[in-house]
């Protein structure tokens, strides 16, 4: 239902309502004013003249936005800032949108300063300023958080099915915007503060400048969305940092490893939008190097773990001087891991083995881990020292601190426990409790 009602005084009146959906009042002549209501918000016109846009939208498409205060911004841009009307937006959407991904409850206040305009945004997704200026309209976005959602896949399919192009009218709606956001979030996975400079390019628009704090690691790099005969996105990233472990768990993954330090490189692409990033989908290269650390027990490998952590004369000395971490802590303490895998489709391949140096053994793994499925297909090569010629009984009497754990070994193990120098074993299953069996073992190595 459509209704306007003209009012032909001085000035001049028009007041339209359509559906109680869409209302709006307006006074015309040399004090012009506004206001448009969505969701059936009665209109009032600005006593101070200008425009107003206020009212609740159930879903709002993020393209859509920039166009609309692209528009504005044209429109009443221009001239000094004491003869342009005054401008404002005051809405309410449910639902905004990107493609795939949503921000819900977003409140967004559009107001003019002059010659700069500045957006706030609010609510349980988004938080901070959008500004620009009407001579440079480059966008300026300082967000004290950024949660962006993504519908999950259902529980029971892995593999995701093949994603929808992407409507172009998006792709060309991207303006130009430095953004720095202080909380970052994809679903549930914290991945920190993100700074990067957006830029629209011909048949692609560039990320540029990147830099990315996740926890005790920090990333530097670049990407790319590109859309001319097929729609793709690359991703190049450098990473540097401390503790993997906090920064795993922040994503919402499992603590699987801990180190004190890292670095490695990221080349990943896939022929998809940004937002349509899925480990199945994805190719490329990612190399680590990690120092000092551990890698922590699962349930299918801790008792071989705990075995390599002490079956080390060499480090003996080590514990009789009361250092007992690497002897008690959950899993397997390393000096040094290194891995160079190739991905393709979701399966990373090693280039080379992935090698472990550590104090207690040392450990070459070659192989595939299945990121989509979270699974492993491994043969896993570990050198023990030789200590045939230290008996266990000299070890029993030179360190009693750890006679208790020697002597339960001893009773499971018995005399193969002078024998084992190396030991080739297959680790297959999830990640979280994989199958080790044992290969083969080969003995008075001379």
């Amino acid at each position: 239902r459509l209704s306007v009602d003209l009012q032909l005084s001085d000035p001049l009146s028009l007041v339209v309502n359509f559906n109680d959906q869409l209302r709006t009042a307006m006074r015309l002549g040399d004090n012009p004013a506004g206001h448009f209501t969505l969701g059936g918000e009665a209109p009032r016109l600005p006593q101070q003249g200008g425009y107003k846009i206020s009212g609740e939208v159930e879903e709002l498409a993020l393209n859509e936005v920039f166009e609309t205060v692209s528009s504005i911004s044209q429109s009443f841009g221009g001239g000094s800032s004491s003869a342009a009307p005054n401008i404002a937006v005051d809405l309410g959407v449910q639902t905004l949108t990107l493609g795939s991904l949503y921000l819900k409850q977003v409140g967004a206040e559009l107001n003019r300063l002059g010659q700069e305009w500045q957006l706030s945004l609010s609510g349980p997704d988004a938080g901070g300023l959008v500004s620009w200026s009407s001579a440079q309209p480059t966008y300026r976005a300082a967000l004290n958080k950024l949660h962006l959602n993504k519908p999950e896949t259902e529980s029971t399919q892995v593999r995701e099915v093949e994603p929808e192009p992407t409507d172009r009218s998006i792709f060309e709606a991207v303006p130009a915007v430095d953004f720095d956001v202080a909380d970052l979030r994809w679903n549930a996975a914290k991945l920190g503060r993100w700074r990067a400079s957006l830029r629209p390019a011909q048949g692609s628009v560039e990320l540029n400048s990147i830099r990315g704090e996740m926890q005790d690691v920090e990333l530097n790099g670049s990407a790319s969305w590109i859309m001319t005969d097929r729609e793709l996105t690359r991703v190049n990233l450098a990473y540097t940092g401390r503790d993997l472990g906090k920064t795993l768990e922040s994503l919402g993954e499992t603590r699987l490893i801990e180190t004190d330090s890292l670095e490695g490189r990221v080349a990943l692409a896939w022929e998809a939008a940004p937002w349509q990033v899925a480990s199945d989908r994805m190719y490329g290269n990612f190399r680590f190097a990690a120092g000092k650390g551990r890698l922590l027990e699962t349930s299918g490998g801790s008792g071989l773990l705990r075995l390599f952590g002490i079956l080390n004369f060499n480090t003996l000395v080590r514990r009789l001087q009361l250092d007992f971490k690497d002897l008690f802590a959950k899993g397997l303490v390393f000096d040094s891991l290194e891995g160079n895998f190739l991905l393709e489709e979701g399966v990373a391949r090693s280039v080379v083995p992935l090698t472990m140096k550590g104090p207690s053994a040392g450990m070459l793994a070659e192989g595939a881990v299945d990121l989509g499925e979270k699974t492993l297909d491994m043969q896993v090569n570990v050198t023990l020292p030789l200590i045939s010629n230290t008996p266990l009984a000299a070890v029993l009497l030179g360190a009693p601190q750890i006679a208790g754990a020697l002597f339960l070994i001893d009773k499971l193990i018995g005399d193969e426990i002078e024998k084992a120098t190396s030991i080739a074993y297959t680790l297959t299953g999830g990640w979280d409790s994989p199958e080790l069996k044992l290969l083969e073992r080969q003995s008075d190595v001379k």
